[in-house]
C-alpha cells in the first residue's frame, strides 16, 4: 500500500474519531440542560393585569353614594349623612337610619311625631335629628303654662285674677277690676263691682230701696 494512501487513511480515521467525541459531548450537555429544567425552581406566574378597587364598607354615619367595581377599578364612594345628603326631607320630617351599620344605607324620611311625657315638649326635629324631649320651663309668679306637653310649646299665661301689660310679669288685679279673657286687668262694667283683689269676674250691684245705701 503506498505511503500516501496510508496517511490519508490515518487522517480520515482521526477525523471520524473527533466527530464521534464531539457528538457524545453534545448529547451529554443536552441531557444536563433537560435535567436542570426538570429540577430547577418553578417559574413564576405572569403578573396579573386586572384593575383593583376599594370595596371596603362605609363607616358609621356615611351612606354609599357609588358602588365599587373591580372590573373597571372604580372605588366605592361613601358620603357623610347630613340635612341635605342624600336628600333633604320635607318640613315636619327627619331622615332616619342614614349610615346605620356598615351597609351604607340612605335611610328614609320619617314624620316628626314623637310623644313626650307630661310636662315636656318635643324640640329640634329635622334634618337627620329626630329631636328630643325638653322639660317645660317654669313660669313666673301668678302665671301658669297651658298646653305644654306632647309637641306643643305655648307661652305662659296669667292665672285667674292676675293680669299683665305687654307680656310683662303678671300682677294681681286690684279691687274694682277683674281678669277676663284678655291679658290685662279690666275695670268692672257700670252696675258691677269686685270687692276684693284677684277676682276673675265682677258682681252685679244690688238695687237698694229708697232710704237705703249699699255697703261693701
Amino acid at each position: 500500500m503506498p505511503r500516501c494512501f496510508q496517511r490519508l487513511l490515518i487522517i480520515a480515521l482521526l477525523l471520524l474519531s473527533s466527530l464521534s467525541l464531539l457528538a457524545t459531548a453534545g448529547q451529554r450537555r443536552g441531557r444536563r440542560r433537560s435535567a436542570d429544567r426538570r429540577c430547577g425552581p418553578p417559574s413564576s406566574p405572569p403578573a396579573s393585569s386586572s384593575p383593583t378597587a376599594d370595596c371596603s364598607p362605609c363607616s358609621a354615619g356615611q351612606y354609599l353614594e357609588r358602588i365599587c367595581s373591580r372590573v373597571s377599578g372604580t372605588d366605592r364612594l361613601c358620603t357623610k349623612c347630613s340635612a341635605t345628603k342624600p336628600m333633604a326631607c320635607a318640613p315636619g320630617q327627619y331622615r332616619s337610619g342614614c349610615g346605620s351599620g356598615t351597609t351604607g344605607s340612605e335611610g328614609s324620611c320619617e314624620a316628626c311625631a314623637y310623644t313626650c311625657p307630661a310636662g315636656q315638649y318635643h324640640s329640634g326635629c329635622g334634618g337627620i335629628s329626630m329631636g328630643t324631649c325638653v322639660v317645660c320651663a317654669d313660669c313666673r309668679a301668678g302665671e301658669y303654662r297651658a298646653g305644654c306637653g306632647s309637641q306643643a310649646l305655648t307661652d305662659c299665661q296669667c292665672k285667674s285674677g292676675f293680669g299683665s301689660t305687654n307680656n310683662a310679669e303678671c300682677i294681681e288685679c286690684t279691687a274694682g277690676k277683674y281678669k277676663g279673657s284678655g291679658d290685662e286687668c279690666t275695670e268692672c262694667e257700670a252696675g258691677k263691682f269686685s270687692a276684693s283683689a284677684g277676682t276673675f269676674s265682677c258682681t252685679l250691684c244690688s238695687t237698694c230701696l229708697v232710704g237705703q245705701v249699699e255697703t261693701v
